[in-house]
């Protein structure tokens, strides 16, 4: 996908991977369908850009957006192709694949354009929404004013907040559920064997997040020999980790970057059909 578009006709510069999309998706909708979202999205660019020569237009634009995670999508199709010679390609490019796949979900539950917290700070536009929250909490230290202002930024800007708004916001129920309940958590104290509970959607959800962050923040990948369960031979043993007294037992089911990267493709037919973008 050319990343010159700003300068010509958004729509007609990337009909080759819009294509690419219409044949990953043709089995849920149609290529004039996909099409023609593309063709009004590209229009309402251009209006935007014509108006304001802004540099950064078509690196926030949902049009670039949207197509660059199928690109990713496509790019983990190729890395499944060599995961498949062999085991140690399988410890080695799994994890690479699931936090390939995880790190779209946060691209397209983006609601706004990117910040960093210093630069939310350092923002013109932020100024009004920042002297408000001082304002709010004036007669609180400091320490809880500067609380409340990241917690305002989070609302709208932080990473986690975007990667749940694709599962909660963008996912249809049905989709949503096939993902969640293609994990299964069950958690222990180690000091008592009866204390046991299963872990709750947000719990899973966090887990889905835990994931992608282990990867990126502390070079921790869990590759996935995908050998079934003796008892469930849909389902295979992930990883155990613990947290505070907590043990974690995670399993997945076989099929499970399947249901990751599916999730992806139906997050963004519901975009395309429901029309959730404006630029």
């Amino acid at each position: 996908m050319t990343f010159y578009a700003k300068l010509k006709n958004a729509y007609e510069e990337n009909k080759v991977p819009i294509d690419k999309l219409c044949e990953s998706t043709k089995e849920w909708i149609s290529s004039s369908e996909v099409h023609e979202y593309f063709r009004k999205l590209s229009i309402k660019y251009e209006q935007k850009w014509q108006n304001d020569f802004h540099d950064n237009h078509w690196a926030s634009a949902k049009f670039r957006t949207i197509l660059t995670v199928h690109e990713r999508i496509q790019l983990t199709d190729k890395l499944k192709l060599q995961e498949d010679e062999s085991k140690i390609n399988q410890i080695e490019i799994t994890p690479l694949r699931t936090y390939l796949l995880l790190t779209c979900f946060e691209q397209l539950g983006l609601k706004k354009e990117c910040l960093t917290f210093d630069n939310y700070l350092a923002a013109n536009k932020k100024k009004k929404e920042i002297n408000e929250i001082l304002e709010q909490f004036k007669d609180g230290s400091e320490l809880n004013r500067i609380k409340a202002i990241y917690e305002s930024y989070k609302l709208n800007f932080s990473v986690k907040n975007s990667f749940m708004n694709f599962i909660n916001e963008i996912l249809n129920e049905e989709t949503k559920n096939e993902l969640i309940n293609s994990l299964r958590i069950r958690i222990n104290n180690p000091k008592d064997l009866l204390e046991t509970k299963e872990a709750t959607i947000q719990e899973k959800q966090d887990y889905l997040y835990k994931i992608r962050n282990d990867y990126t923040h502390n070079s921790f990948s869990t590759g996935i020999l995908n050998k079934p369960l003796e008892n469930d031979p849909d389902w295979t043993y992930r990883e155990t980790y613990y947290l505070k007294k907590w043990q974690y037992s995670v399993y997945t089911k076989i099929e499970f970057i399947n249901l990751i990267r599916n999730s992806l493709l139906k997050g963004i037919l519901i975009i395309i059909k429901e029309n959730k973008y404006s630029v």
